[in-house]
C-alpha cells in the first residue's frame, strides 16, 4: 500500500507481482487495493492496473492449478454452491441472491469472535473513515476469513489473517490521519492498550501450551528426532506435512498428500502415528505394505519404512 503513495507512478508493480505470486487467492487483496485506489484517488491508472493484474493472475493461476491436477480451494465455499457445482460464479450468485444465508453464515459465534479479535484492537477504525470506499479494503476479510467453512480461516492463530490484517491496518491509519490531534492521540493510545492486552492474552497462553507440550513429551520428541537421523542424507524420503520441515536437508523430499502427481516410491517413508485416523495415513500404510517396504524403526511419534525389493524411483 505504501508503494502506491510514492510519486513514482509504477514503483508499486514489482510489489504487486510479489504479492500475487504467493497464492492464487492473493488476487483478491491486490484487486481490492486497486478498487480502493480507483474510487479514492485522482490517479486512476494505478487502480485500473492493479485490477487488471489481479484478474489476469487469478485466471492464470487457477487454470495452472487445474492443469496440474489440483484445485483452487473452492471446496471451502461449498455451502454457497446452491446448484452443487464448484465454480466462483455459483458463490457470487448465492451472495447476491441469498443475502440472508450469507449473513447467517458470517454471523455465527466463532466468526463474531474473529471479527472482534480483528477489529477491536483498531477500534473499528475503517468504519469511521469519511470515505465509504475504505470499506472495500475489508472485502478480503469477508471472502477469505468469514465465508469459508474451513475453520482455521476465521481463527487468528492461523496465517489466513496476514493479508487481511495488512489491509485493516492501512485502512485504520488512513482513518486516524483524518482525526483531530486530540482525538488521534486518544484513539492511538486506546488502540495500543487493547492491542497489548489481546497480544499478551493470546501469545502468553499459546507459548505456555507449547512449552508444556514440549516438556511433557520430551522423550517422544527426542526419539522421533533419532529416527529421522537414521535416514541417509542422499536418500529420497516421503513424509506427512508436520514431519517435512524436520527433513529440510534432504534434496529428494516428497509430502503426502501429493496434489500435483502420483505417489512416488521413495527410498524411505516416514509415517506420523499421531495422524493414523486420517485418510492420508491409511493410504500411506496401504502404499508401503503393497510396494515392497519393510518397517525398520517404530519409536516416538514416527514409523520409518524402507524400500527393500527394488530401487525407489
Amino acid at each position: 500500500m505504501s508503494m502506491l503513495l510514492e510519486k513514482n507512478r509504477f514503483v508499486f508493480i514489482p510489489f504487486a507481482l510479489l504479492a500475487l505470486s504467493v497464492k492464487e487467492d492473493a488476487a483478491i487483496y491486490v484487486a481490492c487495493v486497486g478498487l480502493y485506489w480507483l474510487f479514492t484517488q485522482k490517479d486512476k491508472c494505478k487502480g485500473i492496473l492493479l485490477i487488471v493484474l489481479s484478474v489476469g493472475w487469478f485466471i492464470f493461476a487457477t487454470q495452472m492449478i487445474q492443469y496440474l491436477g489440483g484445485e483452487a480451494m473452492m471446496s471451502r465455499f461449498a455451502a454457497y454452491q446452491a446448484d452443487g457445482g464448484n465454480s466462483l460464479l455459483g458463490v457470487i450468485k448465492t451472495c447476491f441472491l441469498n443475502v440472508g444465508f450469507l449473513l447467517k453464515s458470517i454471523l455465527e459465534e466463532n466468526r463474531i469472535n474473529f471479527i472482534l479479535w480483528m477489529l477491536l484492537p483498531v477500534l473499528f477504525a475503517p468504519f469511521l473513515n469519511k470515505s465509504m470506499w475504505t470499506l472495500i479494503l475489508l472485502v478480503p476479510m469477508l471472502v477469505i476469513n468469514l465465508m469459508p467453512t474451513w475453520e482455521p480461516q476465521h481463527d487468528i492463530l492461523y496465517q489466513y489473517t496476514y493479508g487481511t490484517a495488512a489491509l485493516l491496518l492501512f485502512a485504520s491509519i488512513m482513518t486516524i490521519k483524518q482525526m483531530k490531534p486530540d482525538t488521534r492521540r486518544f484513539f492511538i493510545t486506546t488502540s495500543l492498550a487493547i492491542s497489548f492486552v489481546f497480544c499478551m492474552g493470546n501469545t502468553v497462553q499459546k507459548a505456555g501450551n507449547y512449552f508444556q507440550r514440549v516438556t511433557n513429551n520430551a522423550e517422544k520428541i527426542e526419539r522421533s528426532e533419532e529416527l529421522l537421523d537414521m535416514i541417509p542424507a542422499d536418500a529420497s524420503v516421503t513424509a506427512r506435512d508436520y514431519v517435512v520441515p524436520h527433513l529440510y536437508d534432504h534434496k529428494n523430499l516428497y509430502t503426502v498428500p501429493c496434489f500435483y502427481g502420483d505417489d512416488v516410491a521413495t527410498d524411505y517413508y516416514v509415517i506420523d502415528k499421531r495422524q493414523d485416523s486420517s485418510q492420508y495415513n491409511k493410504e500411506m500404510h496401504e502404499f508401503v505394505r503393497t510396494n515392497g517396504y519393510e518397517l525398520i524403526c517404530d519409536q516416538g511419534y514416527l514409523q520409518l519404512w524402507q524400500k527393500t525389493n527394488e530401487e525407489a524411483s
